[in-house]
């Protein structure tokens, strides 16, 4: 039996203007699509600029709870979102920002991974 989904929320304030990079959602594990279509509409109201409605399902993520970027410039905003994620509780480890840019990421994407 699955467990029961926990209510998805991203706590105020909302986003600065200045984070406007595309936030492209990948996941894995126990998170259910509806979790992340709550979290995808909630941070989209807090101002960050989320691409897709429900983020995708893929093996790769397993196990993992970061947000990726591609440019120093954007390791401010990775970290802030990886704190909104983070306050929202959806996963039962916590998520952050990776260390360094990874090249292979859009230059003002930011991606992240998680699952539960």
């Amino acid at each position: 039996a699955t467990p029961s989904a926990k209510p998805v929320v991203v706590p105020d304030p909302p986003v600065s203007e200045t984070f406007r990079q595309p936030v492209y959602i990948q996941f894995a594990g126990l998170l259910t699509r509806e979790q992340i279509a709550s979290l995808n509409q909630q941070l989209g109201t807090k101002g960050w600029n989320v691409q897709g409605d429900s983020g995708e399902r893929i093996s790769t993520a397993k196990g993992l709870n970061e947000i990726r970027y591609g440019t120093p410039e954007n390791a401010a905003a990775a970290r802030a979102l990886a704190a909104a994620i983070e306050s929202a509780q959806i996963t039962s480890r916590p998520v952050r920002a990776s260390p360094r840019p990874n090249p292979k990421i859009g230059p003002n994407n930011l991606e992240v991974w998680m699952s539960n």
